[in-house]
């Protein structure tokens, strides 16, 4: 049950993690700590590169005020 889940510390910070980096929750997910720390570190490196790539498009597209 929901409640069973949020006992847990860590199962708190998955869930908030899992939200704020709209990964989602899904039908296939990991159970396990390791599993779930794995998944943790892939999504904020996910969000990481693709506001690395908004910030490149961005520097290459920026045109001086005059143009």
């Amino acid at each position: 049950s929901l409640k069973d889940d949020m006992d847990e510390y860590f199962n708190c910070w998955w869930e908030v993690l899992m939200t704020i980096t709209t990964v989602g929750y899904g039908d296939i997910m990991p159970f396990t700590t390791i599993g779930r720390l794995i998944i943790m570190v892939a999504a904020i490196w996910g969000a990481f590169l693709m506001s690395l790539m908004v910030v490149v498009l961005e520097s290459i597209f920026n045109l001086p005020i005059n143009e």
